[in-house]
């Protein structure tokens, strides 16, 4: 079964929160994230203003990885929604030149 967890994240953007789905284990498989209104999210594999890959690469048992506040499922899809909804008008935003919405 999959575990859910919500991490206080830190990055040149700020302080933020990452939204990490974990498989049996203890992999991470989804992870959204945002600081302030920037979010990001594991369906793209680099971020370049966030420094690196998209996806956690540490298992949740590692002695590096913090163990988070466990959350349900349903508050982790409600993010990750969020953070491809938020990702999408970025995207149009661009294309378009237009401000995006908060």
């Amino acid at each position: 079964m999959n575990s859910y967890f919500k991490f206080t994240a830190e990055s040149d953007l700020g302080i933020g929160i990452q939204y990490i789905e974990f498989d049996e284990e203890n992999w991470p498989i989804r992870q959204a994230e945002y600081y302030g209104d920037r979010w990001f999210n594991s369906s793209h594999k680099c971020h370049q203003d966030l420094g690196g890959i998209g996806l956690c690469d540490q298992q949740l048992t590692t002695a590096g990885m913090k163990i988070g506040e466990p959350i349900d499922a349903k508050e982790f899809e409600l993010m990750w929604d969020l953070s491809n909804q938020k990702l999408t008008e970025s995207l149009v935003a661009i294309e378009n030149k237009a401000p995006v919405k908060n």
